[in-house]
């Protein structure tokens, strides 16, 4: 009869849009394998074209402090006031600022390390960030250099 005619067309359909959806997943899932294959295969020619160099291993120190800030340095820095005597040196670095200099060019020739210095803490959260995703951070120095509060001319 008509009825079973349609019922049997109906469910060829059905069969053929099943053997479709069937398919449709195997490609989908031979795609995602051969796009995981390429990446990694990408990854090693990155790898073949630029080997990593272990001698820029843990060779960067970043140190925050506002003693690096721009109030605290004049004319030449405070690489300049590191090599400077105390008594010669700018009137607006204090000792513990001219003493942080020092620290950070005895750190760059003893240890060979290069220290990056900053006076803000997104900057330095971001430099410390960066150097460890690449293997370069040694480590993360906070502080150091900071004046203590002191009363005014009039103060008794």
């Amino acid at each position: 009869t008509a009825a079973e005619s349609d019922r049997n067309l109906l469910d060829t359909l059905f069969d053929i849009e099943a053997e479709i959806e069937r398919s449709a997943d195997d490609a989908a899932k031979a795609t995602a394998k051969t796009d995981a294959r390429l990446a990694a295969a990408r990854r090693r020619v990155a790898e073949l074209e630029c080997p990593p160099d272990a001698s820029l291993d843990n060779s960067v120190v970043v140190w925050y402090s506002a003693a690096f800030g721009a109030g605290a340095t004049v004319a030449g820095g405070l690489a300049a006031a590191a090599s400077a005597s105390l008594e010669d040196g700018p009137a607006t670095l204090d000792d513990s600022s001219v003493s942080i200099a020092s620290m950070c060019h005895g750190l760059e020739e003893t240890l060979g390390v290069s220290v990056r210095r900053c006076d803000d803490d997104f900057e330095a959260a971001a430099r410390a960030k960066d150097l460890a995703a690449q293997g370069r951070l040694r480590c993360l120095i906070c502080g150091g250099g900071e004046q203590r509060p002191v009363c005014g001319p009039t103060c008794t």
